[in-house]
């Protein structure tokens, strides 16, 4: 296989990977960690740097009533790993539940 078939057939892994799976994961974090863990205060949970990088994205408009739904609609595949990881949130992943 040449190399340029190995770049293309990368990239459609990727694609379909992301396309697949960006949509389970959001759903997973949205409903079973932040919504059964923190309740209306699922905010305090997201890191600032995906705050700022989706004020950026909406060039300021978010509004400070959105939804959790549809915060996590606007959520890259990269701002869900890192609210996953830089939070420590990947924690209630595997419990289900707030850790003691």
């Amino acid at each position: 296989m040449s190399i340029e078939n190995k770049r293309l057939n990368r990239t459609y892994g990727y694609d379909i990977l992301i396309n697949t799976f960006e949509p389970i994961l959001r759903k997973f974090i949205s409903n079973e960690i932040f919504l059964i863990n923190f309740g209306i205060n699922w905010k305090t949970k997201i890191p600032n740097g995906v705050i700022t990088e989706l004020l950026r994205i909406k060039e300021g408009e978010l509004s400070e009533n959105c939804s959790l739904e549809d915060f996590f609609e606007e959520l890259t595949f990269l701002n869900l790993k890192d609210i996953l990881i830089v939070s420590n949130n990947y924690k209630f992943a595997k419990s289900g539940r707030v850790p003691n």
